[in-house]
């Protein structure tokens, strides 16, 4: 079996199958916060819908019907909640894609649900003030949170496209210098997938490697370079490979090896004060049933694992997002295995790297999943 750390680095395709329920889902045996401040968290579950939870009470509703793709994370913006209709649930657990995708929104204060734009991918911009939408493989538009457009549009460069959402893909492409893009996808073009940082203003495109998955990015209010965590392609066949921290400015990479030697996983993402990286690890040189552990990666590269915070699936990615204030942070991955006993969700602490397993619903297929996101 292949196993994967959660790993915190502190510093200065198809969609899964929907999965069976666990056999005993537990409860949180301590609490959250020392402050009693938890976040609420927003998700959409295998049959499209739209759910919010709270982590003090473990109490969860829906809210909407979002017909959204689970593994791609939603984006939460100014009290409003967006994601892609692009999937329609089936009986069976299986999904047909929506011809004409649209990018929705959620308003969490007056519970209305908004069309924004046809779109296959929404994000955030770098101030959090408005959305991008990308209205097709060539072209981003502008519109401001409450659905109204800013009447902008960017035209993305020849030969370069925005990463997949789904699957985690990259969530937060938005960066101080322009916007991460990728080559053609490995399977077009028989050749390891380049990333880059596109500035629209100056219409520069430059090379940051050769890529597997970029795990997240991080920029510092007002800051000129930003920190992009990503996979090397040399992680498909080498498990042994080491995860690339890049400054976006001077395009410096620090290389962050793992304490167990075999190389990373999909999933995770930087601290909201950006001094730490959550990170998945193997323990071994299997991608199947990855095992998920915390632990805080140093400035100088150490790591230091978190007893606690196991997690078995079939797949080489899980997911993890941070509180808000950066105190504890969440982790999961696709489902437990039988006879494998681990709940697969937990809320870990930060600083006293203690994990807590939860969960919201015994239903596996309409918990919290890799489309997660905290709302503030």
């Amino acid at each position: 079996m292949g196993c994967a750390l959660l790993a915190l680095t502190m510093l200065s395709q198809a969609s899964p199958t929907a999965h069976s329920s666990p056999r005993t889902p537990s409860l949180p045996t301590a609490p959250f916060t020392d402050t009693g401040v938890v976040p609420q968290l927003a998700w959409v579950d295998y049959y499209g819908q739209l759910r919010i939870g709270g982590l003090a009470g473990l109490t969860q509703h829906v809210v909407a019907q979002a017909d959204a793709d689970p593994t791609a994370s939603l984006v939460s913006l100014d009290r409003n909640i967006f994601w892609v209709r692009a999937m329609l649930p089936n009986s069976n657990q299986t999904v047909d894609p929506i011809p004409n995708p649209m990018v929705q929104g959620f308003d969490t204060t007056t519970g209305r649900t908004f069309t924004v734009a046809s779109g296959t991918q929404v994000f955030a911009s770098l101030d959090q003030t408005f959305v991008y939408v990308e209205t097709d493989y060539g072209h981003l538009a502008e519109y401001w949170p409450n659905g109204a457009s800013r009447g902008h549009t960017l035209q993305l460069p020849n030969g370069w496209y925005l990463a997949d959402p789904s699957l985690l893909g990259d969530p937060t492409p938005v960066v101080a210098n322009g916007i991460l893009v990728e080559s053609a996808p490995e399977h077009y073009t028989k050749n390891a997938t380049t990333l880059a940082i596109w500035n629209p203003m100056t219409r520069q495109v430059r090379v940051m490697g050769k890529v597997w998955k970029v795990i997240g990015s991080y920029t510092k209010p007002g800051a000129r370079s930003s920190l992009v965590a990503w996979a090397p392609a040399s992680c498909v066949e080498v498990k042994s490979c080491s995860l690339h921290i890049t400054d976006t400015s001077t395009l410096s990479t620090r290389l962050v090896h793992s304490p167990l030697g075999h190389g990373f996983e999909w999933g995770g993402g930087f601290s909201p004060d950006g001094t730490q990286l959550a990170v998945f690890v193997q323990t071994d040189h299997s991608n199947l049933s990855p095992t998920t552990q915390l632990a805080p990666v140093t400035g100088s590269g150490s790591i230091r694992t978190v007893p606690g915070a196991i997690i078995n699936n079939g797949d080489a990615l899980a997911w993890a997002e941070w509180y808000p204030d950066g105190s504890h942070l969440i982790a999961g991955g696709v489902g437990s295995p039988d006879g494998i006993s681990n709940d697969n969700h937990y809320v870990v602490d930060a600083r006293t790297r203690i994990a807590t397993p939860f969960r919201f619903l015994t239903d596996g297929n309409r918990d919290v999943n890799f489309s997660v996101v905290p709302l503030s």
